[in-house]
């Protein structure tokens, strides 16, 4: 009886590391026996395009799992680097999460109940009929288009950092000499970038299915899913740049501020050149001036802007290709060898 209460704690905490592999597998297991009750074990039958559909919600919830945690980690590290100052800087993440936490229950419950509407919408409008409430199915994707405007409703709150930052009276004073290549608010970009990956998955799904949607019972859809693929990557795109916006108004600022400094450096630069002594005064002058006036101005490492560009860039192939006809082509072909 002893071991009872630890036992107890051993499950319990195991169950708070596991239960969103607990819940997914769960789910899954019930999706696809749904599968085997209505179209039997020929997986050929199967209704992939639903199926890798609920897989693709599962990869997203689980890239935007944590995030909130990240958020702190963000705002600890900008502490640390400096980057974020204040009266109240040692006590920055608990300001922020509180404030974020406060937007979170007016942004939440219209994002919730919009999207679980918007499938029911497009249930009912595609098949019509009563019957279509009747279906478990159905009500399966209303539920987890719910929870996925919740996980959206929690991005886009998160996505206000740079405004909380503010709302707290905090500070951004980036530094323009920092290594990371986004004067100090590197953080920030691959936190964000981050949560652009939730959006990344709709991208990466619609580009798998337009090469397949010409071999498949979905052939008619193949030319809507090229729209959709751009529709994803600008809303990727917007994933990205939106929260950054105000850390990119933020920089502006402070290097526009920094710019008197970098005049006045260049004026004692060029006395400094007139006389025979000072060159390693002249040389840290010079590269204070250098570092103001090339101050990024965006809080993206290189790498992340070098990378991202190039991902969306090829995900935007096949609506190239499908102004070329290439799902047409690719169809008949499909037709002809089967």
């Amino acid at each position: 009886m002893g071991g009872t209460p630890e036992r107890s704690d051993t499950v319990g905490s195991w169950l708070r590391r596991h239960w969103f592999a607990l819940v997914a597998w769960s789910g899954l297991v019930v999706v696809f026996g749904l599968e085997v009750a209505y179209r039997g074990w020929d997986v050929s039958e199967w209704g992939w395009f639903w199926l890798s559909g609920i897989v693709a919600f599962l990869v997203a919830a689980q890239i935007s799992r944590h995030q909130g945690e990240r958020v702190d980690r963000t705002v600890r590290r900008l502490v640390a680097r400096g980057v974020l100052t204040g009266s109240d800087a040692d006590d920055a993440v608990t300001l922020v999460r509180a404030a974020l936490a406060a937007r979170a229950r007016w942004v939440l419950p219209p994002f919730v109940l919009g999207f679980a509407m918007l499938m029911l919408v497009f249930w009912v409008n595609t098949y019509g009929g009563p019957w279509v409430l009747e279906t478990l199915g159905v009500w399966i994707e209303v539920a987890l288009a719910g929870v996925a405007g919740g996980v959206v409703g929690m991005l886009v709150t998160y996505g206000m950092l740079s405004s909380v930052i503010g709302q707290v009276q905090l500070r951004l004073e980036p530094i323009p000499e920092h290594v990371d290549g986004a004067s100090g608010l590197a953080p920030v970009g691959q936190l964000f970038g981050r949560q652009a990956a939730v959006v990344g998955v709709l991208v990466v799904y619609s580009v798998v299915w337009w090469f397949l949607l010409p071999q498949s019972d979905y052939s008619s859809w193949a030319v809507a899913y090229a729209w959709i693929i751009l529709i994803a990557v600008v809303c990727e795109v917007a994933a990205f740049v939106a929260p950054l916006w105000g850390f990119h108004l933020s920089m502006t600022a402070y290097r526009a501020h920094l710019l008197d400094e970098a005049d006045a450096l260049g004026t004692r630069i060029a006395r400094l050149r007139q006389t025979p002594s000072g060159d390693d005064e002249i040389d840290r002058l010079v590269q204070r001036w250098t570092d103001i006036e090339t101050m990024p101005t965006w809080p993206v490492p290189p790498s992340l802007r070098r990378r991202f560009t190039w991902v969306n860039g090829l995900a935007l192939v096949p609506v190239a290709l499908d102004a070329l006809g290439v799902p047409d082509a690719w169809g008949s072909l499909f037709a002809a060898t089967h």
